[in-house]
């Protein structure tokens, strides 16, 4: 089947957009919210389990802790991570399901200045340009009162105030889901693919059991609600699937389409929104979120054409990781990483 890598990205995208409807129907209940760490602890122990045992059955040495040059870079990248999935899955509390999934697109644009700073990779004048202009959409969709005047309360009941506060957090999401990217470039192929996911997975869930004890005033919440454990298993069960369609699509497909495929997550957002929660986008975050789109499709899209005319725009599926952490993408490509809510 032609299009079937694809196929995969698209419904990983599906995958993911799902499980953020479930954390948003969670955090922002309004009887009993959920904790964020609460979910954070589902949805990795789960993955993590799942990428234990993937490990194991494939024989991978080291399955748990991973080849010892890089374990220091593999706990950054778990702890960093975990500062990206907390800053999506607060953000969601106050916004919409559509404006955080866009928010997140700015990703690429902050890992490219990272692994240029850091890494010492170029980083030419067309990223610098599309990053300027994705600034502008997400003043769009942040809204800021001193730029587009008071608007008291919006129809979802979040305050100019808290949006503002939630389009903050989202863009710390964004500097730990991009640092975390960096520093799996950083470790490319000295580690499986699925080690860096696994210690991802272990971080959040090790800081996820540490928050209650560590915080005062904070409690394990148990769902009241059966469906609420519906919710929680969908979370887990979503997460895996979404890593693990997202892998394999990698390995089939050119790079620069599962990229393209990636924005497939906000037309589920915006569908998903509008079939649950009964919400559309507001004009303004509408501009917003096409600018963000269209300056990062417009980078990557670039991208590609450099790559095909230098002979190398067909990645050669193998079973080693590549330098984005995913299975069966040749390391002779660069490619923007993946830019997923929470990763």
């Amino acid at each position: 089947m032609e299009n079937r890598g694809l196929l995969m990205i698209i419904l990983s995208q599906a995958c993911f957009a799902a499980m953020n409807v479930m954390v948003k129907l969670m955090t922002s209940n309004a009887e009993v919210a959920v904790p964020v760490w609460e979910l954070i602890l589902t949805r990795m122990g789960i993955t993590w389990f799942g990428c234990y045992i993937t490990l194991r059955y494939k024989e991978v040495p080291d399955p748990f802790l991973g080849p010892k040059p890089v374990r220091g870079w593999l706990v950054l990248r778990g702890l960093i991570g975990f500062f990206g999935l907390f800053g999506s899955y607060t953000s969601l509390q106050y916004l919409s399901l559509s404006d955080a999934t866009v928010l997140n697109f700015l990703a690429p644009t902050v890992t490219g200045l990272l692994a240029a700073f850091f890494l010492s990779e170029p980083y030419t004048l067309k990223e610098a340009t599309a990053g300027l202009i994705s600034l502008v959409g997400t003043v769009l969709v942040a809204q800021p009162e001193f730029l587009f005047g008071s608007m008291a309360q919006r129809e979802d009941g979040v305050t100019p105030e808290e949006r503002i506060m939630a389009v903050g957090i989202a863009l710390v999401g964004v500097l730990g889901a991009s640092g975390a990217y960096t520093t799996i470039r950083k470790i490319g192929k000295q580690a499986h693919a699925l080690h860096t996911v696994s210690y991802f997975c272990m971080a959040c869930t090790l800081v996820a059991v540490l928050t209650p004890l560590i915080l005062p005033g904070q409690s394990f919440v148990m769902p009241h609600k059966p469906v609420f454990w519906v919710y929680l298993a969908v979370i887990g069960v979503c997460g895996f699937f979404a890593q693990f369609l997202l892998g394999k699509a990698l390995q089939i497909e050119r790079v620069g389409r599962c990229m393209l495929g990636n924005y497939t997550q906000l037309f589920w957002a915006l569908l998903l929104q509008y079939l649950i929660f009964g919400e559309t986008m507001d004009l303004l975050s509408s501009v917003g979120a096409t600018i963000i789109m269209a300056s990062t499709v417009w980078v990557v899209l670039s991208k590609e054409k450099e790559k095909a005319g230098k002979g190398g725009a067909i990645p050669v599926p193998t079973d080693e990781p590549d330098a984005d952490g995913v299975l069966g993408v040749s390391r002779r490509l660069r490619c923007t990483p993946r830019m997923m809510v929470g990763e």
